[in-house]
């Protein structure tokens, strides 16, 4: 059975190049800090390489020195990931070099294929192109990149010193014969279910989970379910750096761990855990995924838990850091509990209106329905959408007594974006407002310029419309009885239903809008159709539509940038400086 990879064709490391150390890897990981995005790509925000890229693409990996006679690099190589369409079909990544995009001369390309999914990376190196199409750069020069014919994602992109005797699709570090020499090889079939099971019973949730002998891994497993070792594990005396599962399944899950503990499951003898609910599509094409190993000495039993379904196929303890380590998940969710002191206003109801105080229930009312006609399910607001506005009457805030709103609510999506991208932005004192005179989002946003939000809660996709997760912000101060105006800013394809929305006399740690001043020196303002923005040191700029779609992405110099051609709107810009500080903007271009 084909066992995919997540590794760069890394041979160098067991030793089977020398020429391998000095080639040049650049990681278009979000960490690198030389990339810039230019046009029609992102950084994946749960596994942080580049993604959602496309035939319109373009990259900037940096300066890269090919020598004064262009000679420094014979090859160049790709990790690449692509879910989607048939095999075989032949991609390019292409590599472009000179000062600007614009300027710059193709050098070279590479022919690229389909993976085992969108974080299936696997390493396409070629040697440098040759002909009237090609012309090899020389000294140091910025390097852009681009797709031909197909697109997907990116991880890193070498330039290998020496010539590639094979071109292609490039060998697995598993497939050296020193490999052997440097790992601890345990095969799923050692492993003993170490769960109470009743297999006469249809509702246990363990009866499917079993070794199956004919794909060779552990299947039919869920969430919680535990192997142990039959036999003790040599972990010799603590050299093993790395542990390496050997995994399969169908989709992206951003919740799902698997965890290693040694003699007993309990959280001091976990001795590794690592993110398994990549973007993978095959359950019996198996992909190595790495993590740090605790140090371990001695022979242990080896137990492995399931965060979700999810195909084991082996384990290897590796005695060197060979694999690419595998990145936590990106998207971090939040679930935070109210006070025992908050008080909570449910919409109780249907249509566009309901409640009653008389009741004992707190009066709402949908004041704009967005496009998909938001209204009352009975106990919350669904067919909510990007610009929906919904009225919470007569809400009494006492003798600013409030320290921050919780927002209770579901999505069916996995994730919908950053706060900036995705939340709920609660208003006092808009009763001047004739909503009638427009529906739209941007319609919204422009009558609510001038005023400021009390809050800003982060909305966060949870996977399912019945799974319910709680975030929350700071509020500002506010005394008396007030109308709150909560208004949906999301995503084009996203909705969420609240349930419940508290306001707790206990600060907490509740998440939120971050301080629009925290970079010291930085000006952001707006003049007729240009925004500028000054700056006394270099900070990356990434500006939003209110619906969430990123228009620019640029790191800017220190001092007066002013930028233009931007349509009427209102805007989010997000400025980040190199210490990793965060300042957000709300602007108007008239």
């Amino acid at each position: 059975m084909k066992k995919n990879t997540l590794l760069i064709g890394a041979l160098a490391l067991l030793g089977m190049n020398s020429a391998f150390a000095q080639d040049l890897v650049i990681e278009t990981m979000k960490g690198n800090e030389n990339i810039e995005l230019v046009t029609d790509a992102i950084f994946d925000v749960g596994y942080g390489n580049i993604g959602q890229t496309s035939n319109q693409t373009v990259i900037c990996l940096g300066e890269v020195d090919f020598g004064a006679d262009g000679n420094a690099y014979q090859a160049t190589g790709v990790e690449f990931a692509q879910g989607w369409g048939d095999f075989g079909v032949e991609r390019y990544v292409v590599l472009h070099a000179g000062n600007t995009f614009e300027e710059s001369i193709t050098f070279t390309e590479m022919t690229v294929d389909r993976t085992f999914g969108y974080h299936c990376f696997e390493t396409f190196a070629w040697n440098m192109k040759e002909g009237e199409e090609f012309e090899r750069p020389t000294g140091k020069q910025k390097v852009w990149l681009t797709f031909r014919e197909g697109n997907g994602n990116l991880r890193s992109v070498i330039f290998y010193k020496n010539a590639i005797a094979e071109e292609g699709m490039q060998p697995w570090i598993n497939e050296s014969p020193e490999y052997a020499d440097k790992a601890n090889i345990i095969y799923g079939d050692i492993f003993r279910v170490a769960v109470d099971v009743d297999p006469e019973n249809p509702d246990d949730p363990f009866k499917d989970c079993k070794y199956n002998e004919e794909t060779e891994c552990w299947g039919g497993v869920v969430k919680d379910f535990i192997v142990k070792s039959a036999e003790p594990i040599d972990f010799s005396e603590g050299e093993f750096q790395q542990l390496v599962a050997y995994i399969g399944h169908d989709g992206e899950r951003y919740k799902e761990y698997m965890e290693f503990y040694i003699d007993e499951v309990k959280p001091e003898n976990m001795i590794a855990r690592t993110w398994t609910g990549i973007n993978l599509q095959k359950w019996n094409d198996f992909t190595p995924v790495a993590t740090k190993l605790k140090e371990v000495k001695g022979s242990h039993y080896l137990f492995v838990k399931w965060g979700d379904a999810t195909n084991l196929h082996r384990i290897d303890l590796l005695k060197e850091n060979l694999w690419f380590e595998n990145p936590d998940c990106g998207v971090v969710y939040e679930d935070i509990a109210p006070s025992e002191n908050a008080v909570v206003f449910i919409t109780k109801g249907a249509g566009d209106e309901g409640g009653d105080w008389s009741q004992g229930d707190m009066e709402w009312e949908v004041i704009v329905k967005g496009g998909d006609g938001a209204r009352g399910e009975g106990s919350n607001i669904g067919y909510t959408s990007n610009g929906v506005v919904v009225a919470y009457y007569d809400i009494d805030f006492k003798d600013g007594d409030y320290k921050r709103v919780l927002i209770n609510h579901s999505c069916d999506k996995n994730y919908i974006g950053t706060i900036e991208e995705a939340n709920f932005s609660l208003y006092i004192d808009l009763d001047n407002i004739n909503w009638n005179s427009g529906s739209t989002p941007e319609d919204v946003q422009n009558a609510l310029a001038g005023h400021e939000p009390i809050a800003v809660v982060r909305a966060q996709g949870t996977g399912k419309w019945d799974t319910k997760m709680t975030t929350a912000a700071a509020l500002k101060e506010v005394k008396g009885e007030h109308t709150i105006y909560v208004v949906y800013n999301l995503p084009s394809s996203a909705g969420a239903n609240i349930y419940g929305l508290y306001l707790d006399p206990d600060a907490g740690t509740g998440t939120g809008l971050k301080p629009t001043a925290t970079i010291e020196g930085l000006n952001v303002y707006s003049v007729n159709s240009e925004i500028i923005v000054n700056a006394t040191e270099p900070v990356s700029v990434v500006i939003y539509t209110i619906s969430g779609m990123p228009v620019a992405n640029k790191v800017l110099p220190a001092g007066n940038t002013t930028i233009s051609n931007l349509p009427e709107g209102m805007y989010l810009l997000k400025a980040t400086n190199q210490n990793g500080a965060v300042s957000i903007s709300k602007l108007m271009v008239k």
